[in-house]
C-alpha cells in the first residue's frame, strides 16, 4: 500500500483548472477476504476525459443513445479489464462436473458518460476474449507467487477460447441531504442491464452514503456491476465517507456459469452438471478517503451463491485507486 501512496499524492495535488482527465484503477480479490474460490479476481483501469467527450463521435453517439444529451457534462474514454473464475477445490487435476470451470476474461471497453447534477449514465461497450489467449493462468500464477497464494491446478479444464462481447447501461440518481457540521446524506438508487454472449442480466440497487463532499461524485467505482463515477470533482482539503449498498441482479445468460470448460467431446467437462437460479444479490461496505480530485476507497463485498452447487456465499475485498488532472 505504500507504493500508492506517492500516486495519491500527485492527483491529489494536480491543479483544478486542468481535471479534465480522470485515472482509475480498480482491483477485487476473494484473497482479501481470505478464500481461494469462484469469483477469484477483477482488475480495471479506466481513463475518461471532458476533453474527449467533445469529440464529434462523442456527441453524435449521445444524440443517439438513450439517456445522454450532448449538452450533458459528457465524458468519453476506455479501460481495459480482467476477471478470473476458479472452482473451489483448486487441487483437482481432474474436471469437476458439479463446480465452475476455471475461466478468464480480458478486454478492452469504450466508455461514454453523461453526468447532471443528480443523474449519471454510463455506457460500455466490452470487446476481448474468453480462455487461454486471456493469459489469466499466468497472471493469477504471478499474483499468487508475490502473496505466497496456493497453486491452481486444474487450469487445463477451463472454458476454451471464443471472442467476448458486452453492451452494458447503468443509471444512478443522487439525493444528497444535509445532516450537520458539514455532512451529508446520500440515498442513491441505480439500475443497469447489460447483453451480449457474455452476460445478459438486469441489475438494481442502493447505494447510502454518509460524509462529507459527497457532491464531488456518485460514490466509488467498482469493477463490477452497478459502481459509482470514474471521476471525482476538485475539492479543497481532505474529506471522507462511508458508505453501504445492496444490489439484486437478474442473470438470463452467464457464459461462466453456462457453458461447461475443457475441449468438446470431452465425456466429463468441468461446470457440465451445475444448476443455477437466474436471481442473485450481494452486499457491500466501504469507505472513500479524498483528497483534492484523488480518493482511495476500500469495500468488503459478500455475495450470494451463483449456482446451486457452491458451498457457500462469496465474499471478496476491493481496493480503488483513482484521481484527475
Amino acid at each position: 500500500m505504500h507504493r500508492a501512496v506517492p500516486i495519491f499524492a500527485a492527483f491529489a495535488l494536480a491543479p483544478a483548472a486542468s481535471a479534465q482527465t480522470a485515472i482509475t484503477l480498480m482491483q477485487d480479490n476473494d484473497e482479501w477476504a481470505h478464500t481461494e474460490r469462484e469469483y477469484a479476481s477483477g482488475s480495471q483501469l479506466s481513463v475518461v476525459s471532458r476533453d474527449w467527450g467533445k469529440a464529434d463521435w462523442a456527441q453524435i453517439a449521445a444524440r443517439w443513445l438513450p439517456g445522454i444529451e450532448p449538452d450533458e457534462g459528457l465524458s468519453a474514454g476506455f479501460s481495459a479489464g480482467h476477471y478470473a473464475y476458479v472452482p473451489e477445490d483448486i487441487s483437482a487435476t481432474a474436471p469437476i462436473p458439479d463446480a465452475r470451470s476455471y475461466a478468464g476474461w480480458l478486454h478492452v471497453s469504450g466508455l461514454l458518460i453523461g453526468e447532471g447534477p443528480r443523474r449519471l449514465d454510463t455506457w460500455k461497450l466490452d470487446v476481448g476474449v474468453i480462455g487461454p489467449s486471456s493469459r489469466t493462468k499466468q497472471m493469477v500464477e504471478v499474483f499468487h507467487d508475490i502473496f505466497n497464494g496456493r497453486d491452481m491446478n486444474g487450469w487445463a479444464n477451463q472454458i476454451t477460447d471464443r471472442l467476448g462481447a458486452n453492451l452494458t447501461w447503468e443509471r444512478r440518481w443522487r439525493n444528497l441531504v444535509p445532516v450537520s457540521g458539514g455532512l451529508s446524506l446520500d440515498i442513491s438508487p441505480a439500475v443497469g442491464v447489460e447483453a451480449g454472449n457474455v452476460s445478459t442480466a438486469a441489475n438494481a440497487g442502493l447505494t447510502v452514503r454518509i460524509g462529507s463532499n459527497l457532491d464531488a461524485d456518485f460514490g466509488a467505482p467498482r469493477a463490477g456491476a452497478l459502481g459509482g463515477s470514474l471521476s471525482r470533482q476538485n475539492r479543497p482539503g481532505w474529506s471522507a465517507y462511508a458508505f453501504i449498498s445492496a444490489n439484486a441482479r437478474y442473470q438470463a445468460y452467464d457464459i461462466f456459469l453456462d457453458e461447461p470448460g475443457g475441449d468438446d467431446g470431452d465425456p466429463v467437462r468441468a461446470g457440465s452438471a451445475i444448476t443455477r437460479g437466474k436471481t442473485r444479490n450481494e452486499a457491500s461496505l466501504g469507505a472513500v478517503i479524498a483528497y483534492g480530485s484523488a480518493r482511495l476507497t476500500f469495500a468488503m463485498t459478500e455475495e450470494s451463491k451463483r449456482y446451486d452447487q457452491q458451498s457457500e456465499r462469496q465474499r471478496f475485498g476491493e481496493v480503488t485507486l483513482g484521481g484527475s488532472f
